[in-house]
């Protein structure tokens, strides 16, 4: 009975999610999409080519932010106050973006926005949003995984070839992947820090001749509030040889901008309904419905219809 009432309040709590993810997209449709929307059928109005102008937006860390780029330069890039409900603030912080930088929406060449890990609802709502202005414009939207952007901020402060990114993933675990000389090894996954921590010693670390210490071929610098979150585990364990970058908790809307830019030159420009959340694991109700009143044991755990989000039309996250 007690697994029914868990189960009964996270559909309660992610069918207000939905509802707050259609009231943003509404406010979009009324502020900036109304008369002249080009997506589909409309011939979109002629204007010289220009600057290529991306408007991203980041919902998935504790730190929410939006940035404008221009050719791949950063024009502003803004934090979004996370104490306060995401989806009544996105509206009006998107506006004032654009504002701040003197655009306008109709100039906007693509948009992008974290695709995550990160929190469910953050993640969920920033894409619904997104994906209803790009949807609205015509435009294409390009999605960005948050561990690449934060390897992306990492990467010109570090001369080292190993960079971990951590996202807090709660329960005592952290969203994790790990690159090397910029290449991402393995897949994004869902882990206890300390195995992690195990791992990464495993994989590089060299025996001195001391018993019982070790050196490391080369330093590992940790980035991500995971890695804020289990700083002193990681110093603990891994000692001088692990680094933290600063800030450890970045803005990441500003170089997912840059990286969007960097896909839509290079001819990647998806429409709005081909973009995919990036979860790495279930949420609560998802589990909680393969287990079955009864507590029997889940479902194949691959992909599943909860895990894209719907066609842009709908306005509302598959939930």
């Amino acid at each position: 009975m007690g697994a029914l009432r868990r189960v009964g309040h996270s559909r309660q709590r992610r069918a207000r999610a939905a509802h707050q993810a259609e009231r943003a997209a509404n406010l979009y449709e009324i502020d900036f999409c109304g008369a002249g929307s080009t997506w589909p059928g409309k011939p979109r109005p002629w204007r010289p080519p220009g600057p290529l102008l991306i408007l991203s937006l980041d919902t998935t860390t504790p730190k929410p932010s939006c940035a404008l780029a221009r050719d791949g330069v950063v024009m502003n890039e803004e934090p979004i106050d996370a104490s306060r409900q995401l989806a009544l603030q996105l509206p009006g912080a998107l506006r004032d973006m654009l504002d701040l930088s003197a655009v306008a929406l109709e100039e906007i060449d693509a948009f992008a926005v974290a695709t995550g890990p990160g929190s469910f609802t953050g993640l969920r709502i920033g894409i619904a949003t997104m994906q209803g202005l790009a949807f609205g414009r015509g435009k294409p939207l390009i999605g960005v995984s948050g561990l690449t952007a934060l390897r992306a901020v990492a990467s010109p402060a570090f001369l080292g070839s190993r960079i971990a990114t951590w996202v807090d993933a709660w329960r005592g675990d952290v969203y994790a992947a790990l690159f090397e000389d910029g290449r991402e090894i393995g897949e994004p996954l869902v882990a206890k820090p300390s195995a992690l921590i195990e791992a990464l010693a495993s994989r590089t670390a060299v025996r001195s001749t001391e018993a019982g210490s070790a050196s490391f071929a080369n330093d590992v610098l940790f980035i991500g509030d995971g890695a804020e979150t289990y700083r002193e585990l990681i110093l603990s364990r891994l000692g001088h040889a692990a680094r933290f970058a600063d800030p450890t908790v970045p803005l990441l809307a500003a170089v997912i901008a840059m990286l969007a830019t960097i896909e839509y030159k290079n001819g990647h420009r998806p429409p709005p309904h081909a973009i995919r959340p990036m979860y790495v694991r279930r949420s609560d109700a998802e589990l909680g419905r393969d287990r079955g009143p009864t507590g029997s044991a889940p479902r194949d755990e691959g992909s599943s219809p909860h895990d894209r989000i719907p066609s842009p039309g709908s306005r509302i996250p598959d939930l």
